[in-house]
């Protein structure tokens, strides 16, 4: 029986990696083999090209950002085919449509060129979900969440961009919410125990 491909989407700071994290562990109780995935990374050039990404000290253009993502995904969408063929559950802190947030709406790259490009360098099984799901929260609250994970500033690229930059990755979000019809949970004003809970619902749908 072929796996799962599950997404959590999101900003920085909206709990992506302790969700999906809580997730492989309510998945191993109920006896499925899953593989957990932070986008860029996992590969060998995927972790190189994530150092690059990072590095808010390298500056290039918008196009330059969406062909860094795109090679990183190059590299992954055959490995996530792989374990799904499997019957293995991959759980990923994003896929493509955060480059439709960052590079679309954040940096004005234009959405059907994202989806061509991502399109002609991945394949089948990374494209179509069986969830993807996108948390969300303010952007104060987004910038506390940073500042206190690292007990410091932020520094990457894209956390030290301003505060309209958050602003307009906040409604990329709503805006892809609304277009791809994806389950939303707002993290504002609710425990890591409440986020969790509610991603299991959605899990719920795709068990049965």
């Amino acid at each position: 029986m072929r796996g799962k491909y599950i997404v959590i989407e999101g900003s920085d700071g909206t709990g992506k990696s302790t969700q999906i994290d809580l997730l492989k562990k309510f998945l191993n109780k109920k006896g499925f083999i899953s593989k957990t995935i932070h986008e860029p990374g996992e590969t060998a050039i995927g972790i190189e090209l994530r150092k690059i990404i990072k590095n808010k000290n390298l500056p290039r253009s918008a196009r330059t950002n969406l062909l860094l993502f795109t090679a990183a995904r190059c590299e992954l969408a055959p490995i996530i085919e792989n374990h799904l063929n499997k019957g293995e559950w991959v759980i990923s802190s994003r896929n493509w449509l955060s480059t439709v947030v960052y590079q679309g709406y954040g940096e004005g790259i234009d959405i059907n060129e994202i989806k061509q490009i991502t399109a002609l360098f991945t394949n089948k099984s990374y494209l179509q979900t069986d969830l993807t799901l996108v948390l969300y929260a303010n952007t104060d609250t987004l910038r506390s969440r940073i500042i206190n994970r690292d007990n410091k500033s932020s520094s990457d690229t894209f956390e030290s961009k301003p505060d309209n930059f958050q602003c307009k990755l906040n409604k990329g979000y709503q805006k892809i919410i609304a277009d791809f019809n994806l389950p939303a949970i707002n993290t504002n004003d609710k425990t890591i125990d409440e986020v969790h809970n509610e991603i299991i619902k959605h899990i719920s749908n795709v068990l049965n």
